[in-house]
């Protein structure tokens, strides 16, 4: 008997690989089937593979929530009946950085792995081997639903398992046991403690098919009270993919934000005093919580990669009561009584609410939720509540109106100490974190203002007349804050511009008019445009601070950027010169 070796070094990662591909060896030359082994011909995980790469994600996940305490293996160019190594051809695809983000973006936790996506069997023959751990944070759920055009490979919230050779949904059963063992992997009491808080987390949420008791049912009181149990119910419906409990919140808040205010606003006002009091309860004590409960669901909706469709949902119904909001029979009245609350400030909330939620989709960089809210327009709340000018939502729909958070130090600083410290603050972290992401928004909404305002391009005029009475300036807070934070976005709007023409659907505000600015035109004209912009941007900022009694910041673009504006600065020289030459 060989004495134990108390200091044994660790294995080595080449110790490990030789030890791997001797397994494999063994197992394809000898036909074996076993449940720690998946072997494959042949896989796809590219993006014009989506069928095959989503049912590639599902056997990922299976594989890690199997009930196996020793390594798992996926062999991509093997066959275990014909006992043999077949030479695979897109070994690229499973690039570790490549599989990585795939799987992230499907699944959370995101399962423990090795990638060696370049080995070579002893006939020749290149092959992928996907090394799962057995430790891993179980369950690993499904946090966006997998959907092809062709079918439904797995939905939000579902939780697949390897069992034998075979992928089965988990049931109540594998969470038990799930639970055990992570329990006995961590004797302590403090880890006992979080494993039971994730694992009763888990139990609520994921269904009755999974669960002793069924899921929240969504209630008004969960609208108006504490914010933990409306936090833990709506992660039950995102967990679920739930739709039917989503829409019941948005309902609910509907009745709050919505049908209180348009009775309020029908109601006879015979005693003022009385229903300016009761408006300004009804404010404080169910619009407010209510409102804050919706855009809480918005960003949580953001947070979980959750179905854009129910975030437009949410949208819909901050549109609809920031229109009721308006309160057009009895502006007159409550402008009379400086002492009631301001006849825009629930209007105002509102949109404090939609900037929060528009600004986490950028911090998230999930940009694919602003295509439910960009778009959005409002007629402008005036003192006469009669204007039949239009705006986009997001830019700032009030002229003319008092009374509102003092702006002297810009309307991203206003908008996080109004509200969206206290009541979303969380979701941001720091007020830095919050004004950086609002500095990104804008510089959005205020590319989307340029292309109407700024470009001058006839075809988009022509387009605009078109639209009706609709307005495109836009000012944006770059007169308080730097374009360092800018950067970012502007360097993926370079990436976007420099391969294709057609402008993703997430950014315009109108995408007809941003098609008339890109389609046809090949890349350098199209960077041109950015180019111009950012020059344009750059010198707005300046001439904003100079008419404040403040030195612009020191600030240039850099590397490719800079590049494109000076480009757009000798093109405009050579056009002026031809001008002059005629």
């Amino acid at each position: 008997m060989e004495p134990v070796q108390e200091n044994r070094s660790p294995i080595t990662l080449a110790e490990r690989f030789d030890r791997y591909r001797a397994e494999v060896k063994q197992i394809v030359m000898q036909g074996i089937e076993h449940p720690r082994f998946e072997l494959k011909r042949s896989a796809k995980i590219a993006r014009e593979s989506l069928p095959d790469r989503l049912d590639f994600v599902k056997l990922i996940q299976g594989i890690a929530n199997a009930h196996i305490a020793e390594e798992r293996f996926v062999v991509i160019g093997a066959d275990q009946k014909q006992r043999k190594f077949y030479n695979v051809e897109n070994t690229d695809e499973f690039d570790p950085a490549n599989l990585s983000q795939i799987l992230s973006k499907y699944l959370d936790p995101q399962p423990r792995l090795e990638v060696f996506n370049n080995v070579r069997a002893e006939t020749g023959e290149c092959y992928v081997l996907i090394v799962i751990s057995p430790d891993q944070l179980r369950p690993i759920v499904a946090i966006t639903e997998g959907r092809s055009d062709k079918r439904t490979h797995f939905e939000l919230g579902s939780i697949w398992i390897k069992k034998e050779t075979s992928l089965q949904l988990a049931m109540r059963a594998d969470l038990d046991e799930m639970y055990e063992a992570y329990i006995r992997r961590r004797v302590d009491e403090e880890a006992e403690t979080r494993a039971r808080r994730r694992f009763e987390h888990f139990r609520e949420t994921l269904g009755a098919a999974l669960t002793v008791t069924q899921p929240t049912v969504p209630s008004l009181d969960l609208l108006v009270g504490d914010k933990g149990r409306l936090t833990k119910s709506v992660e039950a419906t995102i967990s679920t993919g739930n739709t039917a409990n989503l829409t019941m919140f948005v309902e609910m808040a509907r009745e709050l934000l919505v049908q209180k205010w348009d009775l309020l606003e029908s109601e006879a006002a015979s005693d003022i005093d009385t229903w300016i009091a009761q408006r300004a309860e009804i404010y404080r004590d169910e619009f407010v919580p209510a409102l804050d409960s919706i855009v809480d669901i918005g960003l949580q909706i953001i947070k979980y990669n959750a179905s854009p469709d129910w975030f437009g949902s949410v949208i819909s119904g901050l549109m609809e009561t920031f229109e009721a909001c308006r309160m057009h029979e009895k502006a007159i009245m409550l402008r009379q009584r400086p002492s009631a609350l301001a006849f825009a400030r629930p209007a105002y909330d509102v949109y404090v609410g939609a900037r929060a939620l528009a600004t986490y989709a950028v911090m998230r960089t999930r940009f694919r939720y602003l295509k439910e809210i960009l778009p959005k327009y409002t007629r402008f709340i005036t003192p006469e509540g009669i204007s039949q000018v239009s705006v986009p939502l997001l830019f700032w729909p009030f002229s003319g109106v008092s009374a509102l958070p003092d702006m002297r130090n810009g309307r991203n600083e206003a908008l996080w100490n109004a509200h969206i410290r206290s009541a979303w603050g969380t979701y941001f972290g720091t007020n830095d974190k919050f004004l950086v992401a609002a500095a990104q928004l804008e510089f959005i909404l205020e590319f989307n203002s340029y292309i109407f305002e700024g470009a001058q391009i006839p075809e988009v005029k022509e387009f605009q007349a078109k639209l009706g009475n609709k307005h495109f300036v836009f000012l944006p807070d770059f007169w308080t804050s730097r374009l360092d934070p800018v950067v970012t976005v502007a360097e993926l709007f370079y990436e976007i511009l420099a391969r294709a023409d057609d402008f993703p659907e997430e950014f315009p505000i109108e995408k007809p008019a941003m098609d008339l600015v890109f389609k046809r035109k090949n890349d350098r004209e199209r960077l041109l445009f950015l180019g111009c912009f950012l020059k344009h941007l750059k010198l707005s900022q300046g001439q904003m601070m100079l008419q404040q009694n403040r030195f612009p910041f020191m600030f240039d673009w850099e590397g490719r950027l800079k590049a494109i504006v000076d480009e757009c600065v000798r093109a405009e020289k050579v056009g002026q010169a031809k001008q002059q030459a005629s």
